[in-house]
């Protein structure tokens, strides 16, 4: 029977592999269901995960610090991860606690300003786009689009606010309906935060039981592969996802001043909204423009016009200055891949997937690009690009 299986062992594999392969295409409704199934009941997990990279950023910088200065001291420097893990998890309190008694308030008054002048703000925008037609001997007004002139004929003090209403007795009555999803919910998060702080607190040994687990599913050689290409992730995602957090916040710092100096309208929503949308790159920060061209348009056209230049210009300077001072050269990945990769990514996962397009496309490539220039090493060939851009 062993002499059997030796001498066939090749065809028994392709065998097996038909099989398994008409068994996973004949029922891929029932494998994908029961996929969908174990990643529904692991989301407390990627998300706890989500939360201990995120907050391991910061923790890591104070625990580098703490051992810094008590490193002659052995009994202080037992407590480095535990007074690591506080100071973040108070530097977060900190954060979130400014962000719902100074700026949240600030954008709640925003919107409500917004709502109370929707109309004259419509009709506003309305008189200075047809202005501009006008100037141009463009024979078109704006109330000939029948959704403007809906917009146009609605009262601030009834049908707005009755929509208002509306919306936030449908909120209501959604929440109460769905109290228990809502907890569910809850639950889900505070789990994953829990779960967060643990996978912090014992991050190494958890690392050291991964890499035991792959050393003994693995040859030696492939496992160096993995630990390699996992670091080499964790270094991408880290300088990236920390980077660009802190880039989207010195940003709407940077645009809230501007608008304070320069007297512009809702400065608090409109660098809220830059800040928010920068999180995404490339798309992000034009969709911002364009909703703050919007709002400040209604306002005051002239100033809107200006904001287009000054975001221009500000954009600019962060993107030739700032942005390589924090995320540096780790992603080194080409324009023509930055926008597939959200565009791709962003139709398969949403929101997430355009947030994680950059540094998932950048590992790839560069990945690919290892493989590709061993590939050539190997055939001993080197491709040389001459002044003129042609290859040798």
């Amino acid at each position: 029977m062993k002499e059997f299986l030796e001498k066939n062992k090749n065809i028994i594999f392709i065998c097996t592999y038909v099989i398994v392969l008409l068994v996973i295409v004949l029922n891929y409704k029932v494998i994908f269901d029961t996929l969908f199934l174990i990643l529904g009941l692991l989301q407390p997990l990627f998300i706890a995960i989500g939360i201990a990279f995120i907050l391991n950023i910061p923790m890591r910088k104070i625990e580098q610090g703490w051992n810094k200065v008590f490193r002659n001291n052995k009994f202080i420097l037992r407590f480095a991860r535990t007074v690591s893990i506080l100071l973040t998890l108070i530097l977060a309190a900190i954060l979130i606690y400014l962000l719902m008694i100074i700026i949240l308030p600030k954008i709640s008054e925003s919107i409500i300003e917004v709502f109370k002048s929707f109309n004259t703000l419509i009709n506003s925008s309305v008189n200075s786009v047809n202005d501009i037609l006008k100037d141009f001997n463009i024979d078109f007004k704006l109330q000939d689009i029948p959704y403007i002139k809906e917009l146009q004929n609605m009262s601030s003090d009834t049908e707005v606010f009755q929509q208002i209403i509306k919306f936030f007795g449908d909120f209501t009555q959604g929440v109460v309906t769905n109290a228990v999803a809502f907890t569910n919910a809850f639950l889900q998060w505070f789990l994953a935060f829990c779960l967060s702080i643990y996978l912090l607190a014992g991050k190494e040994k958890l690392i050291y039981q991964l890499r035991k687990v792959i050393l003994a599913a693995f040859t030696l050689r492939q496992s160096n592969k993995i630990f390699r290409i996992g670091e080499k992730a964790n270094f991408i995602f880290t300088k990236y996802v920390g980077g660009q957090l802190v880039d989207c916040a010195i940003k709407g710092i940077m645009f809230y001043i501007v608008f304070l100096i320069l007297d512009y309208p809702l400065p608090e929503l409109s660098a809220a909204i830059i800040t928010v949308c920068s999180i995404v790159p490339v798309f992000g920060p034009i969709f911002a423009m364009m909703i703050d061209f919007v709002l400040i348009f209604a306002f005051d056209p002239v100033q809107a016009i200006w904001f287009i230049i000054i975001f221009q210009i500000l954009s600019n300077l962060e993107g030739q200055v700032i942005y390589p001072k924090i995320v540096g050269n780790s992603i080194g990945l080409p324009g023509i891949w930055v926008l597939l990769s959200i565009f791709v990514l962003g139709d398969f996962f949403g929101f997430v997937g355009m947030i994680l397009a950059v540094p998932v496309t950048a590992l790839a490539y560069d990945l690919f690009s290892e493989f590709i220039n061993n590939r050539l090493k190997k055939k001993n060939i080197k491709v040389i690009v001459d002044p003129g851009g042609e290859l040798k």
